[in-house]
């Protein structure tokens, strides 16, 4: 059976000085053996308004797998939420907003390569087709990681929506 969870945070600043950030790390439990997927994915800048401050946003959706994973550190550690109320906890983990990112002596695919305009945001909703699912394994990760370093401070907001038992 699947069950649907969102994963969000708020009100979060990447500074300049941040680089590449990991917006959402997320790590399927081996010991479940379920597999996860994003189904959708939301990030919005709060703070940036005004032509003088706009700026392009290049960001991936990678795959970790195999080797040994180094979680990324220096964010927020939000518990994945059930959309209906009715669905077990999630046995996923997830992290949020990560200024040192994720690393792996593995395997890093990348699934999706693509930017956005700060002032217009990111909202996409995935097809299974898209092929954004990770086995539920030891060392794994699917990671939404911006690649630009902002002009100044910004600040995020996000959700995710992820599939679990697929």
């Amino acid at each position: 059976m699947t069950h649907l969870y969102t994963v969000e945070f708020s009100a979060q600043d990447q500074t300049a000085a941040d680089g590449n950030m990991d917006m959402f790390e997320l790590r399927p439990s081996s010991s479940a053996g379920l597999q996860i997927a994003i189904r959708a994915l939301s990030i919005h800048c709060t703070s940036e308004v005004g032509d003088a401050q706009e700026e392009g946003i290049a960001y991936q959706i990678l795959k970790m797998t195999g080797g040994t994973l180094t979680s990324g550190t220096g964010g927020t550690t939000p518990t994945p939420q059930p959309v209906d109320h009715t669905d077990p906890a999630a046995s996923f983990a997830a992290d949020a907003v990560n200024d040192a990112v994720a690393t792996t002596s593995g395997t890093t695919a990348t699934l999706i390569s693509d930017g956005f305009n700060i002032r217009i945001g990111l909202s996409e909703i995935y097809l299974p087709e898209a092929g954004l699912i990770l086995p539920g394994v030891a060392n794994a990760a699917l990671l939404v990681r911006f690649n630009t370093t902002v002009a100044d401070t910004v600040t995020w907001q996000g959700t995710v929506w992820v599939q679990e038992g697929i």
